[in-house]
C-alpha cells in the first residue's frame, strides 16, 4: 500500500497512517491523495475476474476510510473502468490521471473511525476488465477538510476495502437463489441451490487467479457438502453454468 523505502510495518489494524479495522476479512489497500500545497497521489488498480459485457449495468461499489494520521480529507474519490491497464501511470503523482472516472464521490471524505461507501451504477461500453481507484480530478476543483491540522502524514492517505463490480441489469436472466455457507469455515462449505446441468464452482485469490481445479455441482435442487483446500485467508467464488455467473461471493478460510 505505500513505499517501503519508508520502513514501514504495514500491518491491520494498526499501521503508519493510523488504526483501523478492515470493513471485512483481515486486510485492506491504501492510497494517497492530494492535501492543500502537498499534491503528491497514488492509485490502486485491479484486474476483474470477468471483462464487462456491452450494454449491460453494473453495479461498482467500494469502502473508503481516511487514515488518522492525514491532515485531511478531499473530495472528488471515483473509479475508472477501463479495457486497457494503466500500467505506464502506476506510482506517485503530483498531478491527476487524464482520465474521467465513471463513478465519483462529490463530497470530502473525512470519516477517520469508520467507512464510507462508494457507488454508483454504470453501463458497459464492452471489454472494460480493469478498475483504478483514485482522485481524477485536477488540484483546481479539489475541496480539503481538515481533520486536526496536525497529522504527521503531510496529505490525505485513504484505506480502500471491499471492491465490488457486478452486473445489476434488471433485464438479465433470473436464477434461483444459491446459498453458500457456513462462512467464514474451516474450508468445509455447503452450497445449496437448482443448479443446471454443467454447473461448477470456481474459487479465486483476490489477484483473480484460480487457486484450485472447478468443482463439479449436480444439475437439480441439492445441497452439495464441497471443500476448499486453500491456505487461510480471503477469496472469491463464483457460481457458472454455461459460461453464465449464476452466483458469486467472498469466501473467508479460517483455522
Amino acid at each position: 500500500c505505500w513505499n517501503e523505502s519508508w520502513n514501514d510495518n504495514p500491518d491491520v489494524p494498526i499501521n503508519r497512517f493510523g488504526s483501523e479495522t478492515a470493513h471485512s476479512g483481515m486486510a485492506y489497500a491504501g492510497i494517497a491523495g492530494p492535501y492543500t500545497t502537498l499534491n503528491t497521489r497514488d492509485y490502486v488498480s485491479i484486474i476483474l475476474l470477468d471483462s464487462l459485457k456491452a450494454g449491460s449495468k453494473y453495479c461498482l461499489e467500494f469502502y473508503i476510510s481516511l487514515g488518522d494520521s492525514s491532515w485531511g480529507g478531499v473530495n472528488f474519490i471515483g473509479a475508472h473502468l477501463s479495457t486497457a491497464p494503466d500500467t505506464m501511470y502506476a506510482g506517485f503523482y503530483l498531478n491527476n490521471l487524464p482520465f474521467q472516472p465513471q463513478i465519483e464521490y462529490d463530497s470530502v471524505i473525512s470519516d477517520t473511525s469508520g467507512w464510507t461507501k462508494i457507488s454508483g451504477l454504470y453501463t458497459a461500453i464492452g471489454g472494460e476488465c480493469y478498475l483504478t481507484i483514485g482522485v481524477f480530478k485536477p488540484d483546481s476543483l479539489l475541496t480539503y477538510d481538515s481533520i486536526q491540522g496536525n497529522g504527521s502524514v503531510q496529505f490525505s492517505y485513504y484505506y480502500i476495502d471491499d471492491v465490488a463490480v457486478w452486473n445489476c441489469d434488471t433485464s438479465a436472466t433470473v436464477y434461483p437463489e444459491i446459498i453458500f455457507f457456513p462462512n467464514p469455515s474451516n474450508g468445509q462449505f455447503n452450497i445449496t441451490g437448482n443448479f443446471p446441468l454443467g454447473t461448477e464452482l470456481f474459487v479465486y485469490n483476490m489477484l483473480g487467479q484460480i487457486v484450485c481445479d472447478p468443482i463439479s455441482l449436480p444439475e437439480g435442487n441439492n445441497n452439495v457438502p464441497v471443500f476448499i483446500d486453500v491456505a487461510v485467508g480471503l477469496y472469491y467464488y463464483k457460481v457458472f453454468a454455461n459460461d453464465t455467473i449464476l452466483s458469486e461471493g467472498k469466501m473467508v478460510i479460517i483455522r
